[in-house]
């Protein structure tokens, strides 16, 4: 009888730090691709909350060599959209792919993640959206109670019990400095990680990470350490009233 060995990817660490996970899987002639590096929300200044949200929005919208039109007409061109999502410990760029566009896909992403060009104007306007949408989250009594309720089991500034988009105030301070620091803090080869599962050998995955992360050199960034949030004050028993 056969035993059951799950999904054994092929992992692989790079020299320069990066993790590699690839899976092979023939259902269909098309690979999923995410990337990812530890520069979620958690990690955000508390005077500068909502800066890795920030980063999410602009990281896809050039490079030291191709603007935002040139991005768009390339993923258009390959019939492919990429997201972008700044989760609680990670930023992570993910897209599926036909395989033959893997290469040049991957290539993109790394392109983002490693040289983000971060335009003036494309920080204003992604600005004016942030702001938008922590206005129409303030009107959206679900967002609203999911956020107080996190700020209550989370007190004291802990990360967990901050919002993700930050506040109105915090967003106009968030300037194109202080997102280059974000990313030159927390984007480093050390803490990426490259995961594949799709129409593509595993061994080939791997050799595609190295082409495009292997010569990128940067310092260790530890996993980030989120501290225990402070124990709740027990409240006296309450009197009721006959």
């Amino acid at each position: 009888m056969d035993v059951p060995v799950g999904l054994s990817p092929t992992r692989r660490r790079l020299e320069n730090g990066a993790i590699v996970l690839a899976k092979a899987s023939r259902a269909m002639p098309a690979v999923a691709v995410a990337v990812s590096v530890p520069a979620g929300t958690a990690a955000d200044p508390p005077e500068l909350t909502g800066v890795a949200h920030f980063l999410s929005k602009v990281i896809d919208r050039g490079t030291a060599s191709r603007d935002a039109e040139a991005i768009a007409d390339l993923l258009d061109g390959h019939g492919v959209s990429l997201t972008v999502a700044a989760m609680r410990h990670a930023l992570v760029l993910s897209c599926t792919c036909l395989t033959e566009d893997f290469p040049s896909m991957l290539g993109l992403m790394a392109d983002m993640v490693r040289n983000p060009s971060l335009p003036e104007h494309e920080i204003e306007t992604r600005r004016g959206e942030i702001v938008t949408g922590i206005r129409q989250d303030q009107d959206n009594p679900a967002i609203v109670a999911v956020e107080e309720e996190l700020a209550l089991l989370y007190p004291g500034g802990h990360p967990y019990g901050r919002r993700v988009k930050g506040t109105l105030e915090s967003v106009a301070r968030i300037d194109r400095r202080a997102l280059d620091l974000a990313h030159r803090e927390r984007c480093t080869p050390a803490g990426l990680q490259v995961v594949c599962v799709g129409d593509v050998e595993p061994e080939d995955v791997v050799g595609e990470a190295e082409r495009v992360f292997g010569d990128w050199r940067g310092r260790a960034v530890g996993p980030w350490v989120v501290p225990s949030p402070a124990p709740m004050k027990r409240k006296a028993p309450g009197r009721f009233c006959r």
